[in-house]
């Protein structure tokens, strides 16, 4: 699952967030705030994500989406994930 997204909790509660059958007022703003609330949390995970593994976790960023990936991608994105000679 860490092939499609880097962050595939995070994409799960969007999705539950954002389909729900029906909105108020309310909902709405509440609906943007946690999306704002876990936008703004990914930044400070990724930054932390790459002081602690550095190179590594830039590389694995580069390769695969935070959020939503597209699946026909996946074959090629583990090829270029894979770490040769270590």
């Amino acid at each position: 699952i860490y092939t499609c997204a880097r962050h595939p909790l995070n994409t799960a509660a969007i999705i539950f967030i954002w389909s729900q059958t029906a909105y108020t007022l309310h909902s709405i703003f509440f609906a943007a705030g946690l999306t704002i609330y876990i936008l703004i949390g990914n930044r400070y995970e990724e930054r932390d994500l790459i002081a602690l593994y550095g190179a590594a976790y830039e590389r694995y960023a580069e390769v695969v989406p935070a959020f939503w990936s597209a699946f026909p991608n996946l074959r090629r994105r583990k090829e270029k994930l894979k770490f040769h000679g270590h």
